[in-house]
């Protein structure tokens, strides 16, 4: 369905029937990275997912977006679908704007699962997103796919599930590009790590045994600065961890949602 936002339009999934579960994607993904877990949780949940401002069938306004405008989209799709509490769970940037969601309307977020994400860049990491805006803007998402397929998944997940990476490779080449570069901008903005101790939410944090991108120091990082939360590593994954080991990945989600 498609939701009329302040003049944004979402675009949104929703299947199932019982409490809300959320699901974030990555930057350049869509909705569709979660069927396997949609699949999983719409037996017992109510599942939401979105496609995040700038990315699949919403809108990709021009400019500079910020995490907060990421996730107060999200809190304006609850308002619109009259969902006052729902579970959020977010890989990658989709983690990013759930740690801004569990911050600014704790009241409205139940548990918090954070999958192969972080709470901030080193400097050398953060100087590289000028660039990459320039990149796309000015050449499209063409050039980025084989290195961004290279980091989410594994080799052998690359080899053995070849028709679903490059699926996955075509969504990231047909991000609009105003949309990836607004986003690039709100992920360079990424600083939540001092104020982890403020998360209330039961939360589980997440990571793939060979993610390079988000790695387990800085799962680390945020298993050790919120309060109560637990860390698992799922083997045999990369970045999009809930793609590669599905089974593993939404275990660790029901034991937790339930």
């Amino acid at each position: 369905m498609d939701l009329q936002l302040d003049g944004l339009r979402l675009h949104v999934r929703k299947e199932g029937n019982g409490p809300c579960v959320t699901l974030l994607h990555a930057l350049g993904a869509n909705h569709s990275i979660w069927d396997a877990q949609a699949e999983a949780l719409a037996q017992r949940f109510t599942v939401l997912r979105p496609d995040l401002r700038g990315h699949g069938r919403s809108d990709a306004p021009e400019g500079a977006y910020t995490l907060d405008m990421l996730a107060g989209d999200i809190v304006a799709m609850w308002d619109a679908l009259h969902v006052e509490r729902s579970h959020v769970v977010g890989i990658s940037l989709g983690g990013f704007v759930a740690q801004h969601l569990a911050l600014g309307w704790p009241e409205r977020v139940g548990r918090l699962v954070l999958a192969d994400t972080s709470s901030g860049y080193p400097p050398e990491a953060a100087a590289q997103w000028p660039a990459r805006i320039r990149t796309v803007l000015e050449d499209g998402l063409h050039g980025l796919v084989p290195a961004t397929l290279e980091r989410w998944f594994t080799a052998p997940y690359r080899e053995s599930h070849a028709e679903r990476v490059c699926e996955i490779g075509r969504i990231i080449e047909t991000t609009p590009r105003k949309g990836y570069a607004g986003c690039c901008h709100a992920i360079a903005g990424l600083a939540t790590t001092n104020r982890l101790s403020q998360i209330a939410a039961p939360t589980r944090v997440v990571v793939g045994e060979q993610d390079v991108g988000t790695p387990l120091a800085m799962a680390r990082t945020l298993a050790e600065g919120i309060p109560g939360a637990d860390l698992h590593v799922i083997e045999q994954a990369a970045h999009l961890s809930n793609v590669e080991q599905p089974a593993v990945f939404n275990r660790l989600l029901l034991e937790f949602l339930r």
